[in-house]
């Protein structure tokens, strides 16, 4: 009240004004979740997740696998991203247990969510596709940006090839010592 210079009134009143706001930006997120959770439990993508989770046959390849589906489903959709990858982390431990190869489940699930890190590079990045959609909050001082012009450049690409070879190797460096290693919890 005394940086704004505004009434505790007027405050409640603003502050409910821009609440509101976030409504359909919310709902977009939620929406984005549930058909992301959906495509993820589908029988296709389920049968794909498990047939790539059995060509695990170490831990490392593990840790590789799961943070390459993370990352390469991250940049369809966040969301798909999230559940697939957390699907992935949990199909990967079970054929792991079941082939008496020592995973670290902790890592694994820090492989699934490492997807996190590229998906603003693909095809669900929230500013890309915010400023290219005529009407947006910026149009009239940057104009409508083309997603041919921000996801689709040389460079977004290539970072985006970048990160998808190097985060899983670099994920799978992480890999502690097979006698410290915490399987999937039963």
């Amino acid at each position: 009240m005394t940086i704004s210079g505004a009434s505790s009134g007027e405050l409640i009143i603003a502050w409910g004004d821009g609440f509101w706001n976030l409504l359909s930006f919310t709902i977009q997120v939620v929406l984005t979740l549930l058909l992301g959770h959906t495509l993820a439990y589908t029988p296709p993508m389920q049968r794909a997740l498990k047939s790539v989770a059995r060509t695990v046959h170490s831990a490392r390849s593990a840790y590789l696998t799961v943070a390459f589906i993370a990352c390469g489903t991250s940049l369809i959709s966040w969301a798909l991203g999230l559940v697939a990858s957390a699907v992935m982390a949990r199909t990967v431990a079970s054929v792991a247990h079941e082939r008496n190869i020592p995973v670290h489940y902790p890592l694994l699930v820090a492989c699934a969510y490492s997807g996190i890190v590229i998906w603003h590079q693909g095809l669900s990045a929230s500013i890309g596709l915010a400023i290219a959609t005529p009407g947006h909050f910026l149009e009239d001082s940057i104009g409508i940006v083309r997603t041919s012009q921000t996801l689709f450049t040389s460079s977004s690409l290539l970072t985006a090839l970048f990160i998808l070879v190097t985060l899983p190797l670099l994920m799978s460096r992480l890999r502690p010592a097979d006698h410290a290693c915490r399987p999937l919890p039963d």
